[in-house]
């Protein structure tokens, strides 16, 4: 949440990824929520359970810093796009982290909150670039037509 209790988009996970963060010591309450955007399960381990694990197979908790070191790159990139890249830079490269997930039905504010800009700027460039045959908005999803062409906008 932001100061004025206004909620961020900051990332958006696929089938079988983990969306806590799974080294919030017992007690601790999270700073996010995770919201589905289509019919899921969660499956969880209580925290007591998981230490006793990660204490009996180190390779779980090896896989648990790489999941952290792997999030803090993520967001440092995020974090540097937001401060030093033009607009349609960030939305690019917004858009190609996304294109992993196939289709992900964002909403114009959702892309603008994720990239830093106004749903305005957002909704100009995706008309713009499905006109240039480079993306294809399909109900609420951005699909990408042309991944190089994508990859350019993004350099």
């Amino acid at each position: 949440m932001s100061h004025n209790g206004k909620g961020v988009l900051l990332r958006v996970e696929g089938t079988g990824e983990i969306v806590a963060d799974p080294a919030v010591p017992a007690g601790n309450a999270y700073t996010v929520t995770a919201q589905a955007i289509e019919p899921s399960r969660l499956y969880t381990w209580p925290v007591p359970e998981f230490d006793a694990l990660a204490r009996r197979f180190p390779a779980l908790s090896e896989n648990t810093k790489r999941i952290l070191v792997e999030r803090l790159r993520a967001l440092e990139e995020r974090f540097c796009d937001l401060a030093t890249q033009p607009v349609p830079k960030r939305l690019a490269r917004m858009l190609l982290r996304l294109h992993e997930h196939a289709h992900v039905a964002l909403t114009c504010e959702d892309l603008a909150d994720m990239s830093g800009t106004t749903q305005f700027t957002v909704s100009r460039l995706l008309r713009e670039w499905e006109e240039q045959e480079i993306i294809q908005r399909v109900q609420k999803a951005v699909v990408v037509e042309n991944l190089p062409a994508l990859t350019e906008l993004a350099m």
